[in-house]
């Protein structure tokens, strides 16, 4: 606990740090994200298309739609770009021809690759010494905060964040020069 303050007033002032951090986090994300999408003659929602479909391997139009949050007009004008760029292809679904799949060409994979090589390798150094618990940690609670940023978060969702939040170790904090406990 923070010398002078109630279990209260520290968990408050270490949930206002994680909101700052937040913040701030998706801040530099959305800069990051831009420079990303401007170096390789994109949009930022292109390379939102393009880095769901390098996790899903393959979609429908409607599937990179919900994901994007784009009308479906809209990703269509996107998917022609990124199918004239080469960077995806689309077939008729063969179970219904009225839906599309839409698949990442690989050979256009390592032109998306490159511009996070720096970014990882940083990343790479920053985990170094820590443990997979608590790298587990750090991923579980990003996803817990990235479900709460979602059109469909619920107030469950929040709840699970909170509580995956409470499951790691104080090693974490105290790498960050805090504790809150």
């Amino acid at each position: 606990m923070i010398a002078g303050m109630s279990h209260e007033s520290a968990r408050a002032a270490a949930i206002a740090d994680l909101m700052r951090a937040g913040r701030e986090m998706s801040r530099l994300s959305m800069v990051f994200r831009y420079a990303i999408a401007e170096r390789l003659g994109l949009t930022v929602s292109d390379l939102e298309c393009l880095d769901y479909l390098a996790d899903a391997g393959s979609a429908t139009a409607g599937q990179v739609a919900d994901r994007t949050n784009l009308t479906t007009g809209a990703v269509t004008s996107m998917l022609r770009r990124l199918q004239q760029a080469g960077y995806v292809s689309a077939e008729h679904d063969p179970a219904d021809r009225r839906r599309v799949i839409v698949t990442l060409r690989p050979k256009r994979m390592a032109d998306l690759e490159r511009p996070y090589e720096q970014f990882a390798e940083r990343t790479r150094r920053l985990v170094a010494d820590y443990s997979v618990e608590e790298i587990g940690c750090w991923s579980g609670t990003t996803t817990a905060c990235r479900r709460c940023t979602s059109p469909s978060w619920t107030a469950s969702t929040i709840v699970v964040g909170l509580v995956d939040l409470t499951r790691c170790d104080l090693v974490a904090s105290a790498r960050l020069g805090k504790s809150y406990l």
